[in-house]
């Protein structure tokens, strides 16, 4: 099936169209349910209301970004294990970019020692 891209001229025939039509409670109900679970491109990334690029990210901001694309990890990269309670996303530079390569699944135990070793250093203000 070919994709149609409407002119700008056609965008705005159709918002006039549907201007002051009234959706029910129920229409938006049926709406959300049948877009819930299914990828939304136009409101993804760049297009969402809210995006603020990528260089003003904060660390937990990238964090989050990188968990919510590659999901949440459930082993750990070094060690091997899978029955640990906590499993942790981790930057394998510290440039914190957000390409999946930079990344990898570590659990808290090999991510600390990783950040000591690596990196050189103190993972809080309670290690000496």
């Amino acid at each position: 099936m070919k994709k149609y891209k409407m002119t700008e001229e056609h965008k705005k025939k159709i918002g006039l169209a549907n201007k002051g039509k009234i959706i029910t409670e129920e229409h938006k109900r049926k709406i959300s349910k049948t877009l819930t679970g299914k990828p939304q491109p136009w409101n993804e990334g760049k297009n969402h209301f809210n995006w603020k690029g990528n260089k003003n990210l904060g660390y937990q901001s990238k964090h989050n970004r990188i968990r919510l694309k590659y999901g949440e990890p459930n082993y750990c990269e070094i060690c091997g294990k899978t029955d640990k309670k906590k499993y942790e996303w981790s930057n394998k530079d510290h440039k914190y970019s957000l390409k999946k390569e930079d990344w990898q699944r570590l659990c808290s135990s090999c991510h600390k020692k990783y950040d000591i070793e690596y990196n050189n250093t103190r993972v809080n203000q309670y290690d000496k």
